[in-house]
């Protein structure tokens, strides 16, 4: 089984979305290729840099996503294991 391909999203400093595979950023039409590159069956994550990421970033990959034909299930991880809850 095949790792599954991370697509990492954070907030650049001008407050514009930042999408980022493999170290490298990529605009919606370098997603969509990527996507459609990608081997049949394999997964992806896609990882919240930091809490400041605002949904709208999360969002529009995942409706990327969508466009590039994916079935998605989706599911949130909110904190990491080294978080304290108190």
């Amino acid at each position: 089984m095949r790792a599954p391909l991370e697509i990492e999203i954070a907030l650049d400093p001008a407050g514009r979305c930042s999408i980022h595979i493999d170290g490298r950023k990529m605009d919606d039409n370098e997603l969509l290729q990527k996507f459609a590159e990608r081997p049949s069956g394999q997964e992806m994550v896609l990882k919240g840099g930091a809490e400041d990421v605002p949904y709208r970033c999360i969002g529009s990959t995942i409706y990327t996503m969508q466009r590039a034909g994916f079935p998605l299930k989706t599911g949130f991880i909110h904190g990491s294991a080294e978080s304290d809850p108190d």
